[in-house]
């Protein structure tokens, strides 16, 4: 899913829910929830135990992921509050009449879902913009087989020198935007696979960003040609920006 896709799209319908959607989206894409459901089936699903964090319920982890990446977005983290305020009341059990009210009303505005007398329906064309998507049922994903890379590069199932030598290593440095695609996973794998973890400290540096706080991205083109930087301003110059004005 491109985050960034559904916000333009979204933003010519500024009425519409934004983070409702792209939480039901992944609900639905953890086979937590079905593309056609009725309103208990989405509460009851927001209301789990969340799968990787043992104290706290699947929507708390979804809203501390999206205040993160939507930080500088003050209209996202109102609707972020006001959906964290319904769901805290209701998180005990609670019959609290208003509180499923207000949530019921905002998922009737929820963006690309639509209502029926049988319950709502999902259209992920209006996320992905594409009608006709179907998950591979024989691939290793991107993300998951990332977080097989601690051991399985060193040989594992086997006992080889090299697992035994680097793993479980110190050190892991990256990017904080793949934290949880990537180095969480990895901790999950080696946990389950190892019964250890990969890493004891993880090191962030910064990221390069364009003049609106986005990564810079090739499919995005929101890039600059360094070689025309240091035509302009010398190789030096360039180097000693980067690092000055690109913190951990």
């Amino acid at each position: 899913m491109d985050e960034d896709y559904v916000l333009e799209r979204a933003e010519k319908e500024s009425d519409k829910s934004v983070i409702l959607s792209l939480v039901i989206f992944n609900l639905i894409a953890d086979n937590r929830l079905e593309e056609q459901f009725e309103f208990h089936d989405l509460l009851e699903a927001l209301l789990k135990q969340c799968l990787v964090k043992n104290d706290g319920l699947t929507y708390q982890l979804y809203f501390s992921i999206y205040r993160t990446k939507f930080a500088k977005n003050t209209a996202l983290l109102k609707e972020i509050t006001a959906l964290e305020k319904c769901l805290n009341k209701l998180s005990d059990n609670n019959v609290d009449e208003k509180a499923l009210d207000d949530l019921f009303g905002m998922l009737k505005d929820a963006y690309g879902i639509s209502s029926a007398k049988n319950g709502f329906t999902f259209h992920r064309e209006h996320i992905t913009g594409c009608k006709s998507l179907k998950q591979h049922t024989d691939v290793l994903d991107t993300w998951f087989s990332s977080g097989l890379w601690p051991f399985s590069t060193l040989g594992r199932p086997e006992k080889t020198p090299d697992l035994d030598k680097y793993f479980p290593a110190t050190l892991l440095e990256t990017a904080n935007d793949i934290l949880f695609p990537w180095v969480c996973r990895m901790i999950m794998m080696s946990f389950a696979n190892m019964d250890s973890i990969p890493f004891s400290h993880v090191y962030f540096h910064g990221l390069i960003r364009d003049d609106k706080g986005a990564k810079m991205s090739k499919s995005k083109g929101n890039v600059v040609d360094p070689l025309e930087l240091i035509q302009k301003y010398g190789t030096d110059a360039l180097r000693l920006s980067l690092i000055a004005n690109n913190p951990a």
